[in-house]
């Protein structure tokens, strides 16, 4: 899952997954409100991770860990906070809502998939690439 308002940004990540050739479906959400409503028409229990961006218009990232944290039936779902920014007490709000990591967006292509394939093996438990080592 990708919650991302940035059209650009969520085209890119879904790009690189294919190119990664992740067998996973990629569902991608613009407003937070549209991925929470998702969750409850659909559970979480075949979602692997979430990618979760911050800065979003109406429902903030931190407004989505809060609402995701208070329901019960939700809590185990992997949040990532995959976000530009890097300020500590954001990031520490982030991991006290429950967000299992927080990502820095990079602004090279190359790394931003090196961090998408890092990301996917560590959460999914699969080598897309064998002999491969993640970073």
């Amino acid at each position: 899952m990708i919650v991302e308002d940035n059209p650009a940004e969520a085209k890119l990540a879904e790009f690189a997954f294919k190119e990664l050739a992740i067998p996973n479906q990629i569902l991608i959400f613009s407003e937070g409100q549209e991925f929470l409503n998702y969750l409850e028409s659909n559970g979480c229990e075949n979602i692997a991770f979430t990618l979760l961006d911050l800065n979003m218009p109406g429902m903030s990232g931190l407004e989505i860990l809060q609402s995701i944290r208070n329901n019960f039936s939700f809590r185990a779902l992997p949040i990532l906070v995959f976000s530009s920014s890097g300020f500590e007490d954001e990031i520490e709000e982030c991991y006290q809502l429950g967000a299992k990591a927080y990502i820095r967006k990079p602004m090279d292509y190359l790394r931003f998939k090196e961090i998408l394939e890092a990301t996917y093996n560590f959460w999914v438990g699969q080598n897309i690439q064998p002999g491969r080592i993640a970073i």
